[in-house]
């Protein structure tokens, strides 16, 4: 499914305000609550949105450092995973050529690096690292949202949904997503009873 006016416009609100509220939004938007909690719903189910995070200025963390990496190509999947849950790493970059990992480590002092650059070597070869004195920008970059496709799942078959415009069924604030009539119907006949008390606690 592709991106429509409507959630290019919620999404640059929220790009220029990620703690704006719903009433806030749709000030700005002209775009109804119910309309921006619903499309907010569909992009965190979808994956395009995963969380909402604070961003930080200038803040001490310690000893920031770059660091790149060999690891060999059948291996780089697997490692760059236990990598990315490492909490002393908080960019794992992924990038063509020989030494094809990239990290960003923050550590509490320089004097902790060589010995973090030695457990890297259980992962592969450490071929450089340099500390970051100053960070002058840091941000997510923007994407461009005229080619951004979000992929939902339907509720009761759990198929890709192709249609640009997917059937849905709402109960209370929770939208559901289907990919065909077919689907939609058995939904609600499958959990009929459930529907009923979801509604009645609504």
């Amino acid at each position: 499914m592709k991106l429509d006016k409507v959630d290019t416009a919620i999404i640059a609100a929220l790009r220029s305000d990620g703690r704006a509220s719903l009433r806030e939004i749709a000030r700005r938007t002209s775009i109804s609550t119910p309309t921006i909690s619903s499309r907010l719903s569909r992009m965190m189910k979808s994956g395009l949105i995963r969380n909402f995070v604070p961003v930080f200025g200038t803040l001490d963390v310690g000893t920031a450092a770059i660091v790149t990496m060999e690891v060999p190509v059948a291996d780089v999947a697997s490692v760059s995973e236990r990598l990315a849950r490492m909490d002393k790493i908080s960019s794992v970059l992924v990038t063509a050529g020989r030494y094809n990992l990239t990290l960003r480590v923050n550590l509490e002092s320089p004097a902790d690096l060589q010995g973090f650059l030695l457990e890297l070597e259980r992962y592969g070869r450490v071929r450089d690292s340099i500390v970051v004195t100053s960070i002058v920008k840091e941000e997510q970059p923007a994407p461009r949202l005229d080619e951004v496709a979000i992929n939902l799942k339907c509720n009761f078959c759990g198929g890709d949904i192709t249609a640009p415009r997917p059937y849905t069924f709402k109960v209370g604030p929770i939208r559901y997503y289907f990919c065909c009539r077919t689907c939609r119907r058995s939904y609600l006949e499958k959990y009929s009873e459930r529907i009923k008390r979801m509604k009645a606690g609504a």
